[in-house]
């Protein structure tokens, strides 16, 4: 149905997005990031003028705002998927192409897609379509942080400042902190509607 759209439009701008940097380790992706930041101002232009709208209005959406809100939805999809012990993609990779053999054989709906996700997930994922489907805007994070010696290490404290979103929104996000001597570490760290703090070291 035309719920859907946003399925078909945005899976072919995100997977062609990421294959501009398939050679290079994930997480590590300059030009990709780029090119999200600059789909992420779009849906803020577009919510600043009130034009913002939920996935799930189908073809009542715009084309544009399918495409990068639809991008947006998949990326966060993603690394909900992500393994960062093996800093892998495999399990999203194995999601898309299992979603694409379905959407090739049978009319797919984002409650079958929603089921398919759950199932590469290992978790439900029905606060997720809530807030990235059904759902208007996508959140605003800023970010304050101070690192400080404690011992022989190195800890960060910050908060996460979230606006635009319900007070009921939660997402894990990635974060990646880098070392003096070019190492790095990937941690997932909960962040809610209003503010979150954390400790990373």
């Amino acid at each position: 149905s035309s719920r859907e759209t946003w399925l078909v439009d945005a899976a072919p701008y995100y997977l062609g997005t990421m294959y501009l940097s398939s050679q290079t380790p994930p997480l590590d992706q300059g030009v990709f990031f780029s090119e999200l930041l600059g789909q992420r101002d779009v849906i803020y232009t577009i919510a600043e003028q009130g034009k913002d709208q939920p996935l799930a209005a189908g073809e009542r959406v715009t084309l544009e705002l399918r495409i990068t809100k639809g991008s947006w939805g998949y990326h966060m999809l993603r690394y909900l998927m992500f393994d960062i012990e093996k800093n892998s993609d495999r399990t999203f990779l194995r999601f898309m192409n299992e979603f694409s053999h379905l959407a090739d054989t049978t009319p797919i709906t984002t409650a079958a897609f929603e089921k398919l996700a759950e199932q590469y997930s290992g978790q439900p994922l029905g606060w997720f379509f809530d807030e990235w489907v059904y759902g208007r805007n996508i959140p605003k994070f800023e970010v304050a942080y101070a690192i400080a010696a404690q011992g022989d290490q190195w800890i960060v404290n910050g908060t996460v400042t979230t606006k635009g979103m319900l007070p009921s929104f939660t997402m894990p996000v990635i974060c990646r902190m880098t070392f003096e001597n070019g190492t790095s570490s990937l941690l997932r760290q909960t962040v809610s509607s209003g503010q979150t703090s954390f400790t990373l070291g």
